[in-house]
């Protein structure tokens, strides 16, 4: 009897621990601007090439920022109601990638430096979220980004992946087709469109 109730102990955890080991994919589609050239190269406040060297997943979490209700939901709101929104603000699964730049043509980057570019998606806990217009930089791939200032000293890649360029031979190519406004770029065509 003893072994008997041993075993279904056995049984059990094993059964816990599959359960636990669950892991499932959830996959939404990115709602981001699109961007022509024209305004992919002006809005783009840093232009780098380099590659991922690792990636941990992050959430980020609401900023109610702003003195009108357009900008931050807040506004007018009484202290008990802000707070109580504030604990309620559900966080966006996303993943902080370590960038080592090769080149800079637009900002303040020295090759070698790594910067933190944050990308929408990623895993918590047992579940990964997949976004449809933003796919994940792989580490060890070269790729030309064109992006922005984020929060905390971090980027974000321009429209997802309309930013977003893989090494080719010797040119950059969309990660995205479709959210491209760009087909292929040299370094001949990124000193002529950032000058």
């Amino acid at each position: 009897m003893n072994l008997k109730i041993r075993l279904q102990g056995v049984l059990a955890g094993l059964a816990l621990a599959a359960l636990a080991g669950c892991s499932q994919t959830v996959f939404s589609t990115g709602d981001y601007p699109w961007y022509d050239e024209e305004d992919l190269v002006a809005q783009a406040t840093v232009v780098v090439t380099g590659t991922p060297v690792s990636s941990e997943p992050t959430v980020l979490t609401p900023r109610f920022e702003g003195d009108n209700p357009e900008e931050n939901p807040l506004v007018g709101l009484s202290e008990e109601e802000i707070e109580r929104a504030i604990a309620e603000a559900e966080g966006v699964p996303a993943t902080a990638v370590t960038f080592k730049v090769d080149e800079s043509y637009r900002g303040p980057f020295e090759p070698g430096q790594e910067i933190t570019v944050i990308q929408t998606g990623g895993t918590v806990g047992n579940t990964t979220y997949v976004i449809d217009q933003e796919p994940p930089l792989e580490e060890g791939e070269r790729y030309l980004l064109f992006m922005r200032a984020g929060f905390d000293e971090t980027f974000v890649i321009l429209g997802g992946s309309a930013g977003m360029f893989a090494e080719a031979d010797d040119a950059f190519v969309p990660v995205l087709e479709e959210s491209s406004p760009f087909t292929r770029l040299t370094r001949e065509d990124l000193d002529s469109i950032l000058k």
